[in-house]
């Protein structure tokens, strides 16, 4: 039985989309321009606001403002048309995408910025490029001022393009010092940077969604947070499991 979807107060979705067992969905260009153009028509439909958006090989972020039934609606056509171009143009079949999208409601100023920064570094991140040297996210739409989406009220929120570089070039976590993956106690940090970072950890499996799980399986994603420096409560209060579950697994 499906979690249903967390309703954002503000309207605001981080969303992903991922191709099924790790399918490549992007292979070249003008898929990505495919991909672009079918995003924008959703935009241009109106009631469905861009934020940020950076597309890699096999899934895709998009931080949206809309409702949730708007962002629901407009999210399931955007995959569909995208799925029915890339399997006609390369004869496959089946399902593109993972069955349900993820989304994750954004209801704070400093959440947003975590996001919108956390969403632009995937490719750094990935060792791709430099966030300022990769074509296919909105980075340069906030230097420039246009593009698929509305960058206004974020920008408005970093303060500038000036405060939006700076933060660019701190990798997230940095300044909390989490050292992922030492394996050693650090300082926690702040739960909403705390959530971005646990959800790219865990390949983008929602953690609300971690106690419907099996055992086995939860134990391992919960083992991956703790190897990364997530203390006991900050894993709990992120997932809702209580403290001695976590601390068995």
């Amino acid at each position: 039985m499906r979690t249903a979807r967390k309703q954002s107060k503000a309207d605001i979705y981080h969303v992903v989309a991922r191709g099924t067992g790790q399918q490549i969905i992007f292979e070249n260009d003008a898929d990505c321009e495919k991909f672009l153009e079918l995003l924008k028509r959703e935009v241009e439909a109106g009631e469905f606001e861009l934020y940020a958006w950076c597309l890699m090989s096999n899934h895709v972020h998009m931080l949206v403002h809309a409702t949730l039934e708007t962002m629901a609606l407009r999210m399931r056509r955007l995959l569909s048309r995208y799925a029915a171009y890339f399997n006609t143009r390369t004869g496959r079949v089946g399902h593109l995408f993972q069955e349900r999208f993820l989304s994750e409601p954004v209801d704070d100023e400093k959440y947003l910025l975590t996001l919108v920064r956390y969403i632009h570094q995937n490719p750094m991140e990935a060792g791709i490029a430099r966030v300022d040297q990769y074509r296919w996210s909105s980075y340069q739409e906030y230097l420039q001022g246009h593009g698929i989406g509305d960058v206004s009220f974020p920008l408005a929120v970093f303060g500038g393009v000036k405060e939006f570089e700076r933060m660019h070039e701190t990798l997230l976590g940095e300044a909390s010092c989490l050292d992922v993956g030492e394996g050693r106690p650090v300082r926690a940090l702040p739960d909403a940077e705390a959530l971005v970072l646990a959800q790219s950890l865990l390949g983008g499996v929602g953690l609300d969604s971690l106690k419907t799980l099996p055992v086995r399986e939860r134990n391992g994603h919960l083992g991956v947070l703790k190897r990364a420096g997530f203390s006991v409560r900050q894993i709990a209060r992120l997932t809702g499991i209580g403290r001695g579950s976590i601390q068995r697994a």
